[in-house]
């Protein structure tokens, strides 16, 4: 069992290296770069994570668990799916931290360093708890006639495709505030599938 010093560091290599990737890309950051912002030896962060690929996948895994955990709360809340839609998108955009929105982005840009076995297994891992599970939530939306009969799986990649601009850690920029932006967003997505008079199709 992992004593609670090294559960402490652990979790301070996650954060170190997912801010030293989102700034840098994963090219862009060596071990050596890595170890000597956690305050380790090389010899030190190897003893958390075998290589880079270990540590750049346990980042990812780390952010995933963070939107697993949200989804948790969300769907155990009462409320329509509208409602657990929109608060997921604030959650997102207004109560995460930059950085760790921008695991987001980075893991769609960076997925492609990892080994097949690796990308595969991530991939998977993204859709049982994440994508799927947002599909789950539209598609009880359509059940209930919230929502017009669009495909599930598609509706979330639109709708993450409209988030997709905010995970950047450099949002929010000045004049952009965060509040207002995910107002924009569950606005656009809304009005482009909810069932009424408005709607298209």
């Amino acid at each position: 069992m992992e004593s609670t010093n090294d559960a402490g560091m652990r979790h301070k290599i996650l954060q170190t290296a997912a801010a030293l990737f989102t700034a840098h890309g994963y090219d862009g950051v060596s071990m050596r770069e890595l170890s000597e912002a956690c305050g380790l030896s090389k010899p030190g962060l190897y003893y958390y994570y075998t290589d880079k690929e270990a540590l750049f996948l346990a980042v990812l895994e780390d952010h995933l668990s963070e939107l697993s955990a949200l989804l948790d709360r969300l769907e155990a809340q009462a409320g329509s799916a509208r409602e657990k839609i929109a608060a997921f998108i604030h959650a997102v955009l207004v109560e995460f931290p930059a950085e760790q929105r921008a695991v987001t982005r980075l893991a769609s840009q960076e997925l492609g360093k990892l080994s097949e076995a690796n990308r595969l297994s991530f991939n998977h891992q993204y859709e049982a708890h994440f994508t799927g599970r947002l599909a789950g939530l539209i598609a009880a939306g359509k059940s209930s006639g919230e929502f017009r009969p669009l495909d599930a799986q598609m509706s979330v990649w639109a709708l993450l495709g409209l988030m997709y601009p905010f995970f950047n850690v450099r949002f929010p920029m000045k004049g952009m505030d965060s509040a207002a932006a995910a107002q924009l967003v569950e606005t656009v997505f809304f009005n482009g599938i909810s069932a009424g008079d408005g709607a298209v199709g």
